[in-house]
């Protein structure tokens, strides 16, 4: 991933409000103090709600509206109840066993059919309702809203008329909630929303948290600070001491971006250590980046305070030594909790540790035999560039070669295996075969890096007309993937549109000189040695050579040199003198490294 601030995305904005869309089953329009409250049949069919028994509901509110046809109620739920039988008849149809793909798109096109026949006697019924019962009107545009949100092709303009009819008729909670819920993306409505419960609701914390969010989303941190401070104080006022995860997310968020980083690494280590939030630990090591000596501190203070959790704190601490890029201190740490828990991820640490050491033989065996751990399969990847760097690339190509199937259909992780194959293919100048393995992902890929794998292919077999069709697609893929800038620059390149090329590459490396400037930037740069590669195909070999050293400074496994000596990406510098210099000059360091204290 790009950025680890994904973590925090997940954890703000993945916010469950208080009303989803409703699902139908027993909700009933109010049916108090009006006169068809005791009508026999609507009795009965609101008793068979109760029950869940819908086709008894349908049957008792048919024969209600066919005795009193001018009673609202009995209309709307007669309406909502047939909404929801042919919902649920298409559902069984659709996760039903034996179902064949035409059975259940016929199962699909009823199940809306049916649903929809439903709308127009839903609206009928909501007429007849009187203007002077808010409650069942609001409760009524409420239930249509929800049944407009089943459809496919939703229209939000009718949805939000309703939920806005609604509150009109009767401002309650659950229509506010279930209206910031539709329009979360739109943070002036939910502001709007969330104040307006504040009125209604003073004492439900809930909606403090909602302004926190849209606060932290408008980057008013001091804001969204003082919110939290007022949600907490509001919990402990109603004796409810429990963390709140949420909040804790975006206090230290807050925190941080407001350059209090003592703080924020203080909350952090409290939900790691009092709540076993371990995202927590994720959120520290985020903080250590910007500060590595300042955690180093507050670490080794909280180990010499509790006396405990060493395996949480030696392994942190390792993780903070990388960042300082001692490499050899990382190591003692990682080595303290090898035999401990996630024995994978350690072992994978260790395996960079000595690789960045220079003991090759120690790197390869722990990260081999981190791969046949539990949950090792999340290290294959590392595994490969590291057996490509030390020049056992056919041995990777041979193992992904046995058992590829070329099919159509591929899931997401042969997606991403096939991927590093054709990389290899296509080093080993292998383009036939590099095709047909990227062929079945052209149209499993929302991006352009499959599409700038095959145009290399395509090249180098000759058919540049089909070469440069697959460049086309990448400057039209809109929006593109932050991650696929890179081969849009060099696909408007090899279109003849270098200033726009060159525009783009410098926007990159820009964007990675201003995160070392203010690494509280959310956005993650590429690496220097994406940046690299970019140059070197759009011809700045002096722009090339600057991140290339910049790659062997700042990147956190530098030392790939048998990865750079068969990367097609660098063929324009490779034979530069001053490239081979560099290489050299590197390769030295890297070797000094492994002493005999290493092993």
């Amino acid at each position: 991933m790009k950025s680890r601030k994904l973590l925090f995305a997940s954890l703000l904005f993945a916010m469950s409000m208080t009303a989803l869309a409703e699902d139908f089953n027993g909700i009933l329009i109010n049916t108090k103090q009006n006169k068809w409250a005791s009508s026999n049949y609507f009795a009965k069919g609101v008793n068979a709600i109760n029950d869940d028994d819908l086709e008894d509901a349908i049957d008792m509110f048919g024969k209600e509206v066919k005795q009193h046809p001018s009673n609202g109620y009995a209309v709307c739920n007669l309406a909502q109840c047939q909404f929801t039988a042919a919902k649920n008849e298409m559902y069984t149809n659709i996760y039903s066993d034996d179902r064949s793909e035409e059975e259940i798109n016929i199962a699909i096109e009823k199940g809306f059919k049916g649903m929809r026949a439903a709308l127009p006697l839903f609206d009928k019924g909501l007429s007849l309702l009187p203007t002077t019962d808010g409650e069942a009107l609001c409760q009524a545009y409420r239930v249509k809203a929800s049944m407009l949100r089943n459809f496919e092709d939703l229209d939000s303009l009718q949805v939000v008329e309703c939920y806005n009819k609604a509150i009109a008729v009767h401002p309650c909670e659950d229509v506010y909630n279930e209206h910031m819920d539709f329009c979360f993306s739109n943070t002036e409505v939910v502001i709007a929303d969330a104040q307006a419960l504040r009125k209604l609701c003073p004492d439900d914390p809930s909606n403090v948290k909602v302004l926190a969010v849209m606060a932290y989303r408008n980057k008013d941190y001091a804001q969204c600070l003082a919110l939290c401070e007022e949600y907490n104080a509001m919990l402990k006022a109603q004796d409810e001491d429990a963390l709140d995860i949420q909040i804790a997310s975006l206090k230290i968020i807050s925190l941080k971006e407001l350059d209090r980083d003592s703080e924020a690494m203080d909350l952090a280590l409290t939900c790691i250590t009092d709540y076993d939030f371990s995202d927590a630990i994720q959120m520290f090591l985020d903080l250590a980046e910007k500060n590595p000596d300042l955690a180093e501190i507050k670490i080794k203070q909280r180990m010499f305070a509790e006396n405990g959790e060493e395996v949480i704190w030696n392994f942190m601490l390792g993780r903070i030594m990388k960042l300082k890029k001692d490499y050899k201190g990382a190591l003692e740490y990682f080595k303290k909790v090898e035999k401990t828990e996630r024995v994978a991820m350690v072992y994978n640490e260790i395996s960079n540790c000595y690789y960045m050491l220079g003991d090759t033989d120690n790197a390869l065996k722990y990260i081999e035999a981190a791969t046949v751990m539990e949950g090792g399969s999340d290290y294959l990847t590392e595994r490969d560039v590291m057996l490509v760097n030390l020049g056992m690339a056919s041995k990777v190509i041979s193992e992904k070669m046995t058992g590829v199937e070329i099919v159509k259909n591929i899931d997401e992780t042969e997606f991403f295996q096939r991927f590093i194959l054709a990389e290899l293919l296509l080093q080993e100048h292998d383009y036939a075969q590099a095709a047909t393995i990227l062929e079945p992902m052209l149209d499993k890929d929302d991006g352009a890096s499959a599409l700038s794998l095959y145009a290399t292919a395509l090249k180098g077999l000759g058919r540049d007309d089909e070469a440069q069709r697959s460049l086309l697609q990448i400057t039209e893929i809109d929006p593109l993937p932050d991650d696929d800038l890179p081969y849009r620059a060099v696909a408007l390149y090899e279109l003849g549109r270098g200033d726009e090329a060159i525009e783009m590459a410098n926007s990159l490396a820009q964007e990675w000189e201003n995160h070392q400037l203010n690494r509280a930037d959310e956005k993650t740069p590429e690496s220097c040695y994406t940046i690299t590669t970019v140059f070197a195909q759009i011809g700045d070999s002096d722009k090339a050579l600057e991140y290339l050293e910049k790659h062997f400074l700042h990147d956190s496994m530098p030392y790939n040199f048998g990865f750079m000596d068969r990367d097609w990406r660098l063929d324009s510098v490779r034979e530069l003198p001053q490239y081979k210099t560099l290489v050299e000059k590197y390769k030295t360091i890297w070797k000094s490294n492994a002493t005999p204290t290493n092993k």
